[in-house]
C-alpha cells in the first residue's frame, strides 16, 4: 500500500512535462498477469516479451523487443522484416528473439490502434498464442531516452518528417 500511495502522488506532467498527463487524476488498477512461463525462445524471463511497435502516420518505423522489462529491460530493435536495426536504446538484448507466429496481425493491430495519431508506440504481448494490448505511449521514456549510436535520433526524426509529408 505504501508503494501504491507513493505512486499516486507522482505528477508525471511536472516530472517530465508529458502534457497528456497534466489534468489526469492518478488511478491504480490491477490487471491479469500475463505469464507463459518462458519467452517464445524458451529463455526464462520475469515477464513475457514486450513488442513496442512505433507507428508514424500509419507506418511502422521500428519495433523494440524488450525482455524482462520490469527489472533489467534488455531490448533489441527490429524492422518489419524482422531484421535487427543498427541501433539500440538502452540495455542491449544479447540474442534476437524468434518472430512471433502472428507478427503480421500484430503489425495490423498496431497500425489500426494508431490511426488517430501522427505518432504512437503500441505495446503488444504475444502469450500462449494470443495477442494482448499493453498500452499506447505518446512520449516513450519522457522523450529523453538516448539512442546508440546517437545519429539514429536524427534519422528517425527525419523519417518521421518524410512520412508525415507524404501523407
Amino acid at each position: 500500500m505504501d508503494k501504491l500511495t507513493t505512486q499516486l502522488k507522482i505528477n508525471y506532467y511536472s516530472l517530465y512535462r508529458e502534457w497528456h498527463y497534466k489534468d489526469i487524476e492518478p488511478r491504480i488498477f490491477a490487471e491479469e498477469m500475463l505469464d507463459e512461463g518462458a519467452s517464445n525462445d524458451g529463455k526464462r524471463w520475469e515477464s513475457p516479451l514486450d513488442y513496442k511497435i512505433h507507428v508514424v502516420c500509419d507506418t511502422v518505423t521500428h519495433i523494440e523487443v524488450a525482455a524482462d522489462s520490469f527489472r533489467k529491460n534488455k531490448e533489441v530493435v527490429m524492422d518489419t522484416n524482422w531484421k535487427e536495426l543498427p541501433f539500440d536504446l538502452s540495455n542491449k538484448l544479447n540474442y534476437i528473439p524468434s518472430k512471433p507466429n502472428n507478427f503480421e496481425q500484430m503489425l495490423h493491430i498496431a497500425i489500426m490502434l494508431a490511426k488517430s495519431f501522427n505518432y504512437v508506440r503500441v505495446d503488444l504481448y504475444y502469450v500462449n498464442k494470443k495477442i494482448y494490448i499493453g498500452e499506447l505511449t505518446f512520449t516513450p521514456s519522457g522523450g529523453i531516452e538516448k539512442f546508440n549510436p546517437f545519429e539514429w535520433d536524427r534519422k528517425l526524426g527525419d523519417l518521421w518528417n518524410t512520412i508525415e509529408q507524404g501523407s
